[in-house]
């Protein structure tokens, strides 16, 4: 169930032109990425802000997506979507993905 937090994220995302599938479970501390223009990944704060990135020019958008995919990995047991699902999306929006598995 989509908590009142979770619909306020999702009609900011929208009034920015984003979608809002997360796929993984916000925890204290965490942002929203968006890794494409419709999946969000929560991953820390530092690690979101380590490198300045835009989702609209596509600016350092690898970078971070990598950075991003590492923590979900690393943090199975908060997929909201099944393993297998978040590879395949990862493959769409990562290059060089090989450095994450």
């Amino acid at each position: 169930m989509m908590t009142r937090g979770d619909k306020k994220r999702r009609n900011f995302a929208a009034k920015r032109g984003l979608g809002y599938i997360p796929l993984n479970n916000r925890t204290s501390g965490n942002t929203g990425h968006h890794i494409n223009n419709i999946h969000v990944i929560y991953m820390p704060d530092n690690i979101h802000k380590e490198k300045q990135h835009n989702q609209k020019t596509g600016y350092n958008m690898n970078e971070v997506n990598i950075k991003a995919f590492k923590y979900l990995f690393k943090h199975k047991e908060n997929m909201k979507l099944p393993f297998n699902e978040c590879k395949n999306i990862m493959k769409k929006n990562v290059n060089n993905f090989s450095k994450i598995l």
